[in-house]
């Protein structure tokens, strides 16, 4: 990895900055640093771990601060789609697949990282 430039790294600490207040904000009320325009999700101690890694190092009009069960309701509505999806697919090939019970098994087998 190419070294920074004096600039850039005034530039980082810049950004780092502003996001200070953030920060506090979302460790008081429990709140999650979401991208606008990638979608990235990080709580605040994650988003520090990266940016002291060098990454993510944006300043505060990058980010917004959201509850993380939005979220958690995304991906829900998102898993929803697909089931409901897989299950018409089923339907229509009139295939009796219950990928709900293989799903349901697999993940009380396996833990969660």
């Amino acid at each position: 990895m190419a070294e920074l430039s004096v600039e850039d790294t005034k530039q980082i600490k810049a950004n780092l900055a502003t996001l200070a207040p953030m920060f506090e904000k979302a460790e008081r009320e429990g709140l999650w640093f979401r991208s606008f325009y990638q979608n990235l999700w990080f709580s605040p101690a994650e988003l520090k771990a990266e940016q002291a890694k060098g990454q993510f190092c944006w300043d505060y009009e990058n980010w917004e601060l959201r509850n993380p069960q939005d979220k958690l309701d995304g991906l829900e509505e998102d898993v929803m789609r697909v089931m409901q999806d897989y299950v018409r697919c089923c339907t229509r090939m009139s295939i009796n697949n219950n990928f709900a019970d293989k799903l349901i098994r697999l993940l009380r087998s396996k833990p969660v990282d």
